[in-house]
């Protein structure tokens, strides 16, 4: 082979071996970036099913708590924690929690009838979604009002937005004029100040002599395709169709 044919056959290796680097780089380069693409994915799987676990988990605690607290009444509470993001815009979880809080002074104030006081929670809980829905008040605002009376303080009922007096007097006065309301409906009711059930009873009969109960129930529709889970022997329930 001459001089020039070799520096030809250079030259044109000297091509193929840059393009075949080039390639290399680039193959080397897309590997690495699959590589980041999966991390990130598996990440962001990761994320999920510890949020999932977690979220169950909080469930479980929510529902067992519900459990021991109503009794042999629970099954009201697990079918209405089951609906409760149609009803209220709530998981299951929000839901027993909230309804956990009242059990407690309910059933105490019902002289330990732990079906009425089921029965009350889900009515207290529908009646502070109205207030919210209606009126425009934060939903802390309005839980926290509720929770104060059953505590004997009245003097947050103003928050609800509903005209009451922050006052016990002011209380005294909306136990009144629900009490003359339903007699005038022939539902006539003895609500009593002091009795922790009558006064919440009074907090969400007003809601309906003021005409807004039920505001909140048009708020949220039905999801068209709830999420569910598949349950543990431990929790039978439905995961709720909106996240814990």
């Amino acid at each position: 082979m001459n001089d020039e044919a070799q520096k030809t056959q250079n030259v044109k290796m000297e091509k193929l071996q840059n393009a075949l680097k080039k390639v290399g780089e680039i193959a080397l380069d897309v590997s690495k970036k699959l590589l980041e693409i999966s991390a990130a994915v598996a990440g962001a799987l990761a994320g999920v099913v510890t949020a999932g676990v977690k979220s169950y988990a909080e469930l479980e605690k929510a529902q067992k708590g519900s459990e021991r607290l109503f009794g042999e009444s629970f099954n009201i509470v697990k079918e209405n924690a089951a609906n409760a993001y149609k009803s209220l815009g709530l998981s299951a979880t929000e839901y027993y929690d909230q309804v956990n809080q009242y059990a407690v002074g309910l059933k105490d104030a019902l002289g330990g009838d732990s079906e009425a006081a089921a029965q009350l929670a889900d009515d207290i809980l529908k009646a502070q979604a109205d207030i919210t829905a209606a009126t425009g008040a934060s939903t802390d605002a309005v839980q926290n009002a509720f929770s104060a009376v059953m505590r004997g303080n009245y003097t947050l009922i103003d928050n609800l937005r509903l005209g009451i007096k922050g006052s016990k007097e002011g209380m005294q006065e909306a136990i009144d004029k629900v009490n003359e309301w339903n007699k005038a409906n022939g539902n006539a009711t003895n609500y009593q100040m002091g009795n922790y059930a009558d006064m919440e009873k009074a907090l969400v009969d007003y809601t309906k002599m003021v005409g807004i109960a039920g505001t909140a129930q048009t708020q949220y529709p039905p999801p068209t395709a709830p999420r569910r889970t598949r349950p543990s022997s431990a929790c039978s329930h439905e995961w709720s169709s909106w996240p814990p």
